[in-house]
């Protein structure tokens, strides 16, 4: 597994250990964070979609879309209560600029195949 650092920009961040896992290919499909207060401790695993749906595989793991849906959604019902802030709204603005682009990609993918 490779550990992953970009996440460590406060004391918070830290604390949590994050590991690619790594398929046999060096594809990262899967993600793993641990994290222990000293009292108790947690893990949770992150299992992204391999392949495309459309090469018989299925829905297998979530997409990079969702997790940045989950993200944006937290930040947002954040910027309802006391934890508003412009840094949050910027980071709202970034997430929806990388889903357009993302789905920018899919659409491209999509009319190549189509055109092959």
């Amino acid at each position: 597994m490779r550990e992953v650092t970009e996440h460590r920009v406060d004391a918070c961040n830290e604390r949590i250990r994050v590991w690619a896992d790594p398929d046999n290919r060096g594809d990262n499909h899967a993600y793993i964070a641990e994290w222990d207060n000293g009292a108790t401790g947690g893990v949770a695993r992150i299992d992204f979609q391999v392949g495309a749906v459309g090469l018989g595989l299925g829905v297998n793991g979530i997409t990079n879309e969702v997790l940045l849906a989950i993200v944006s959604d937290r930040l947002k019902q954040f910027q309802q209560g006391p934890a508003y802030c412009q840094e949050n709204d910027r980071v709202i603005d970034s997430i929806q600029t990388a889903m357009f682009w993302l789905a920018e990609r899919s659409n491209r993918v999509a009319s190549e195949k189509t055109a092959a």
